[in-house]
């Protein structure tokens, strides 16, 4: 018997029964078409099985369950908002600005009083930043005269350390003018 001139060994993967798989391991040479007589006839045809294509789920529970999902989702989304605002708010450089803008007598006639701080803009990434150290926040005010942006400039020391204000500007709405209205003196201001 001659010996074959080159063998080259290549598998293929039979579905059995839809879910298992099978390698039958064939070698190429000079009695290759002995070898493809020796292939699974499902091979040979479409391997798809048009009964395995029906979903375990129907389209109406999938359809309820992307509807919760998205429910679930967005009430988690409003929720986290809600909570990180009232974190601003409860936030000493928060509560101390407003103070101080409330006792800036000049802004009784341009906004009024009494001046209420409204929700951050939690998108606005160039005027709300806040660090360990550094806090720049611009804080919506409304009173019944009109509306007003507050801008906050703090810093401390330390993490442990209380916040102090450094600078606060403020700019209405009305003539879109911005001022600073407060700055810490200089004997008080932390040493870098």
């Amino acid at each position: 018997m001659l010996r074959p001139l080159f063998t080259c060994k290549f598998a293929i993967i039979k579905r059995n029964q839809g879910r298992r798989f099978g390698v039958h391991i064939f070698s190429l040479d000079i009695n290759f078409i002995n070898a493809l007589r020796e292939l699974p006839p499902l091979l040979l045809k479409n391997t798809v099985n048009q009964k395995n294509l029906t979903m375990p789920v129907s389209m109406k529970t999938l359809r309820n369950i992307a509807i919760v999902g998205g429910f679930v989702a967005l009430g988690g989304a409003g929720y986290f908002k809600v909570k990180i605002q009232n974190q601003f708010r409860e936030a000493e450089y928060y509560k101390k600005s407003l103070t101080l803008l409330r006792n800036y007598a000049p802004i009784e006639n341009s906004i009024g009083r009494p001046i209420r701080g409204s929700s951050i803009d939690l998108g606005d990434y160039d005027n709300n930043i806040v660090d360990g150290k550094n806090a720049k926040i611009a804080i919506p005010v409304t009173g019944p005269k009109g509306k007003g942006t507050l801008y906050c400039f703090a810093s401390r020391p330390t993490v442990k350390d209380s916040w102090q204000i450094d600078q606060l500007d403020i700019e209405t709405h009305k003539n879109h003018q911005r001022w600073t209205f407060y700055k810490l003196p200089q004997s008080n201001s932390p040493k870098t």
